[in-house]
């Protein structure tokens, strides 16, 4: 003789059924799907390529992004402005300070090598 389950009786052993395979369809998708956000990952980029400057004495944050370890110095010698520090890792920033412009209109680059790789950035700064 078969027995009979009752309407609740029945939900409980069909929710038994279906949770677990529900809940193991949902880690293995949402499981598959799981990249490990691991931050900006460049071999050598910076913020800004140009910098363009008042006149007035001053200074400025610049990031650099990389893998590795990096290296950084004007391409000519300047007495105007400096670098707070000539090498880095990994993403980074350095301060370039810069005196008050009272003549005409200057530039210098910075040079930023990693390896092979190298970035420059120009500063302009204006003059009276």
């Amino acid at each position: 003789m078969r027995k009979f389950l009752n309407p609740m009786e029945r939900f409980n052993k069909t929710v038994l059924i279906i949770a677990p395979t529900l809940l193991l369809t949902v880690v293995v998708l949402f499981g598959s799907c799981y990249k490990k956000y691991e931050g900006l990952s460049l071999s050598l980029a910076v913020n800004n390529t140009t910098l363009d400057l008042d006149t007035a004495a001053g200074s400025t944050h610049i990031m650099v992004y990389a893998t590795g370890k990096w290296n950084l110095a004007f391409k000519t010698a300047t007495s105007w402005a400096t670098l707070n520090k000539t090498e880095g890792e990994g993403n980074s920033d350095f301060v370039l300070s810069y005196q008050a412009n009272y003549d005409t209109a200057r530039s210098a680059t910075i040079v930023i090598s990693r390896d092979t790789l190298v970035r420059e950035i120009v500063i302009n700064q204006k003059g009276h």
